[in-house]
């Protein structure tokens, strides 16, 4: 359970949201919320929590294997993965998104078309979108293969992707501390 006091919230249709997961919505929580707090997301044991940075046992009970940098834009956490061994790419880290996306020109022919898949925007249009499978992603010193990546247009943002569920169910255990600045990851 959230509990704050005093906040802006921005009203917004999220039906398009809701027909997408088949369930109803109240709302999003974003950055407004998490600034102060470490967000852990435990897929193993389907857990959310939120822990007050100065008073979590979260890093005394238990010590993360990785830590990676971030920085933010737009209250998003932006960082580094490195795309087949040959290339580094700047990426959201998106809690929300169900897919990963990269970048559309990214592909280059290289990787070969798994299938197509629609995609709604925030503008609620729909667009055709490639999916491919792409060998070999790393996230600092993880190793991650074999990821289904969907190619779109990620132009009016200053990334060439974004890293949503897929990647994240992988990872099992992990934390974002937006005051650190910092992803801990615990395998």
């Amino acid at each position: 359970c959230v509990r704050e006091k005093h906040f802006t919230a921005y009203v917004a249709n999220l039906r398009y949201l809701e027909e997408a997961i088949d369930r109803p919505l109240f709302g999003l929580i974003g950055y407004e919320i998490l600034k102060q707090k470490e967000l852990l997301i435990d897929y193993g044991k389907a857990l959310i929590a939120q822990h007050h940075i100065r008073k979590s046992h979260l890093h005394r009970d238990e010590q993360p294997n990785v830590s990676i940098d971030f920085r933010l834009s737009s209250h998003q956490p932006i960082l580094e993965i490195e795309l087949d061994d040959t290339r580094s790419l700047r990426v959201i880290l998106d809690t929300a998104s169900e897919d990963n996306l990269l970048q559309n020109d990214v592909d280059n022919n290289q990787y070969t078309i798994k299938n197509m898949k629609f995609l709604v925007g925030a503008n609620q249009r729909q667009s055709l979108a490639k999916v491919v499978t792409v060998p070999s992603l790393s996230l600092t010193d993880m190793e991650l293969e074999n990821q289904e990546c969907i190619l779109t247009n990620l132009q009016h943002t200053n990334v060439e992707g974004i890293i949503g569920a897929p990647i994240l169910q992988e990872l099992k255990r992990f934390s974002i501390n937006y005051r650190k600045k910092q992803i801990y990851i615990w395998e």
